[in-house]
């Protein structure tokens, strides 16, 4: 069918041909609904480039559980190199993608790269796609990823990779359904009159040329019934040949089907000229998958199970089933094949989790642990372990001490000391993640004196590496310290690196906190330790405690290089649990540096992921709620109660002292501050003893606003001790050294009538409302006259203000978006977006979208 109104879509992509052929490359992601056009699209663009363009075609297929790097396989059988050969062995994932960039770099000749349905891609898709987005500028090629707007929900983590994806060198093409026009059109050439055509399909082009194909007035609008109406003429073989196809989800090898059918060829002649089946190289498929789940969805569902189970009988006979075990593993579960689950879904797990494909590892574990009844106890204890730890990396908590605590069920019954002291310690870790801290201390207390009675040994020391970890994150110095070096002297007579890295964390973590340069040393010693002998999760908490310590000390161009270092690594090795952590805390840097949009989307894109641990929303939901205490939006009270209720569970001082502060703010900034006193006594009860100046700094700051701060602690920070004192301008210039905006301002209000009146303009330019109207205020009953009476930043153009993403907003709100297309348009979540307009009617004081419409229409704000 003829590509109508897809033109500028077509101009686009020839244009990128342009700038590629000059070396720089491009990423472009083509979405719409199943159905659009996307694949038609993208072929009829590569149909018509030079003879020399390679074109290297693949596409994510929708297995029970996705076959780890799927698509990178379909690339590696088209070229010339060792990435078969790489896959197969199953090396390092960095090493399997350098040499694939480093093909695409070999050539002088454009490549078109196309991954096809990437909504169905595995984790090690999306990481590959990551990888060669970020670099694919330094190649003469065109990377074009395509996939289904409606496949991505707000957890969905194909979401998130794409705003993450280097903003500067990709193009995005959404296609649209074909206008009323464009399917009357198509209806004239066909000789066929339907006036209920567009009305049936929405415009959609694959229903259309469905129904156009087929020219039977009588077809319901449903795509599966029009299929199948399709194929009602069809003989039993040829029906036959299209259910045994239906069943596989991906592209099918015809020396497959030939093992699985008689008289393929026949039969699928007749397929290929009736449209249904495509066929590319050696490869068959549907020629829509919308058509493949109306034949798989007719078959009755013991004759699927009987289909499934042969095609798994035909991947067993296959020498390398190494390359198969996922698609094994999803034709067992299928068919029932207890067996087969039992034997192949944990190789299926390790080979996941080798690639870094911790959730399909995590699945294929709970496969083969629903029938694991006839295992051995021990083969069941190894599923159980290797689904805890496959959870936790991937930050599904609650299943990870669902699967922990069923080890420990086992155990009762088959008892093994020293693998329940293990599973003991490693619950007390994920129980901290889950807000649990209390209990998480009394399971390795317990780990402790079970591995005391034994000899002594590695797990012994990691159990009091962990104990100094407590004490480190409750910032009790002594004790932190104290277990530290037992750790580290155990592990130094075993020669364990591992927790000689981690016990260094710890004792690191300790001094530096207390401005003890010799932490700092400690902490790099064991990140690259760390990094030399792949020890990825104490690489990961060494970046994560670099950065938030100097997070909390202010200096946050190093901490900002620190989060970036440890999230490009954790995106390396797939380490989610630890990238949610940093995420928070890097959005904290982005808040202290005045890009509060910025942070908040950085906030928000930790809240929206699925499986999210209770301990890494309490960073999120406090900088979205104090955001919004400064702009004075609606909710920020609630969200920092659940934060700081959280932060108290895991009993970490630097959240608590965070959250807590944010509260006093809160309070403060509504004139409330008396009803906030008890709770920053006892806050500051809990701090002044932690020996780190900027913690018992921050909560005595607000102690001080309060009127209650008795004494001038002994340890506190420059920059609260010199505001503390009154020196205001002395306290502003060293906010405005560290970089700190709000802060500054803060100090600035604190002093004469210009510096508050530079204090409002800072404010103003962070769009801080309540702050301001709190200076105002204070101002007024100062007797200070001439009180500018709204924002400095008010113009025509943009009143109040607005920020620049809210500008945005308000612009596709003006054009009738929803939320959630805005949060499409924009590549920020739905959540982001209620957000920006609760900011945008407060600064504007309306009180609803349509009142926002009609401001920025009456007043042509975007006229152009």
């Amino acid at each position: 069918m003829e590509l109508l109104e897809r033109q500028n879509s077509l101009d686009e992509l020839n244009h990128l041909t342009t700038d590629v052929s000059a070396g720089e490359g491009k990423t472009v992601l083509i979405s719409g609904e199943a159905g659009i056009g996307k694949t038609s699209l993208i072929k009829h663009f590569t149909d018509n480039l030079n003879s020399d363009t390679e074109i290297l075609w693949s596409g994510c297929d929708d297995l029970f559980t996705p076959r780890p790097l799927g698509p990178l396989y379909d690339i590696a059988y088209q070229i010339k190199s060792d990435l078969i050969k790489m896959l197969e062995n199953e090396e390092k994932r960095v090493s399997i993608f350098s040499i694939f960039l480093n093909y695409l770099q070999s050539t002088s000749n454009i490549k078109i790269i196309v991954i096809e349905d990437i909504h169905w891609a595995d984790e090690s898709t999306l990481d590959l796609i990551k990888f060669l987005s970020r670099r694919i500028n330094r190649t003469k090629s065109i990377l074009i990823l395509s996939y289904r707007d409606e496949e991505i929900d707000h957890g969905n983590l194909l979401r998130s990779m794409l705003g993450e994806l280097p903003h500067s060198g990709i193009k995005r093409i959404r296609l649209y359904p074909l206008s009323e026009d464009a399917v009357n059109l198509l209806m004239r050439r066909a000789g066929i009159e339907n006036e209920r055509l567009y009305e049936r399909t929405g415009g959609n082009p694959f229903y259309v040329s469905e129904l156009l194909v087929y020219k039977n007035d009588d077809l319901p609008s449903s795509i599966k019934e029009a299929i199948i109406a399709s194929t009602s003429n069809l003989d039993k073989e040829t029906i036959d040949l299209l259910e045994i196809v239906s069943v596989i989800p991906t592209k099918v090898e015809i020396e497959l089907l030939r093992k699985l059918f008689n008289k393929v060829e026949e039969n699928l002649d007749h397929c290929l000229k009736k449209a249904i089946l495509v066929a590319d190289k050696n490869l068959v498929s549907f020629r829509h998958e919308l058509a493949r789940l109306a034949i798989l969805n007719s078959i009755p569902e013991m004759k699927r199970i009987q289909l499934h189970q042969k095609v798994l009988n035909c991947l067993l006979e296959n020498e390398n089933q190494q390359a198969l075990l996922a698609r094994v593993v999803h034709h067992a579960s299928q068919a029932r094949d207890i067996n087969s689950i039992i034997k192949y879904a944990p190789l299926a797990a390790a080979q996941a989790s080798k690639l870094g494909a911790h959730n399909q590892s995590a699945k294929h574990y709970f496969t083969a642990l629903q029938f694991s009844d006839q295992l051995s106890v021990e083969a069941q204890l190894s599923l159980y372990e290797g689904r805890s730890y496959e959870c936790f990396i991937t930050g599904q908590v609650d299943e990870a001490i669902k699967t922990a605590e069923a080890i420990i069920h086992i155990l009762k019954k088959y008892p093994a000391p020293e693998r329940e002291g293990e599973i003991y310690r490693r619950l007390s870790r994920i129980l901290w993640y889950d807000c649990q801290d209390e209990k998480g201390e009394e399971y390795l207390n317990k780990a402790i004196d079970i591995f005391e009675k034994l000899p002594p040994g590695r797990k012994l020391a990691m159990a009091y590496s962990n104990k100094s970890q407590t004490y480190s994150i409750r910032e009790d110095t002594e004790n932190a310290i104290s277990w530290g070096h037992k750790a580290l002297e155990l592990a130094q007579k075993l020669n364990d690196f591992e927790i000689i890295a981690h016990a260094l964390i710890n004792i690191g973590c300790s001094k530096m906190l207390t401005e003890d340069k010799s932490g700092e040393s400690e902490l790099l010693k064991s990140l690259e330790m760390s990094l030399r002998n792949n020890f990825y999760e104490q690489a990961m908490r060494a970046y994560v405690n670099l950065g938030s310590i100097h997070l909390q000390q202010r200096n946050l161009q190093i901490a900002d290089q620190y989060f970036s270092m440890g999230l490009e690594y954790s995106n390396e090795k797939d380490i989610y649990v630890f990238s949610l952590c940093m995420i928070g805390h890097y959005a904290k840097v982005k808040l202290h540096l005045g890009n509060w949009d910025e942070s908040i989307e950085l906030a928000d894109s930790v809240l929206k992921k699925e499986s999210v641990p209770p301990g890494n929303k309490v960073m999120p939901l406090f900088i979205i709620a104090i955001i919004r205490a400064r702009r004075n939006d609606p909710g920020s009270i609630k969200l920092l109660d659940e934060s700081f209720d959280l932060a108290l569970k895991m009993g970490e001082v630097e959240k608590i002292v965070a959250v807590g502060s944010a509260r006093a703010e809160s309070f403060w900034l509504r004139n409330k501050m008396d009803t906030i006193v008890d709770d920053l006594v006892l806050m500051y009860q809990k701090v002044k003893n932690s020996n780190n100046p900027w913690a018992i700094g921050e909560v005595a700051f607000w102690l001080w606003i309060s009127g209650h701060l008795t004494e001038i602690p002994d340890k506190i920070a420059k920059p609260f001790l010199l505001h503390i004192k009154g020196k205001w301008k002395e306290a502003a210039a060293e906010w405005k050294k560290l970089d700190c905006p709000y802060e500054e301002a803060l100090a600035l209000a604190d002093g004469n009538e210009e510096s508050k009146r530079k204090a409002l303009n800072i404010l103003e330019s962070l769009g801080a409302v309540a702050t301001i109207n709190l200076i105002k205020q204070q101002m007024r009953e100062s007797g200070i006259k001439k009180i500018p009476k709204g924002p400095r930043k008010s113009t025509k153009r943009n009143p109040a203000g607005l920020t620049g993403r809210q500008m945005e907003v308000l612009k596709l709100l003006t054009r009738g978006f929803s939320n959630s297309e805005i949060a499409s348009n924009l590549f920020i979540s739905p959540k982001t977006v209620d957000h920006h307009i609760s900011a945008i009617l407060s600064k504007l004081n309306l009180h609803s979208r349509t009142d926002a419409a009609s401001f920025a229409q009456s007043n042509g704000l975007f006229k152009k």
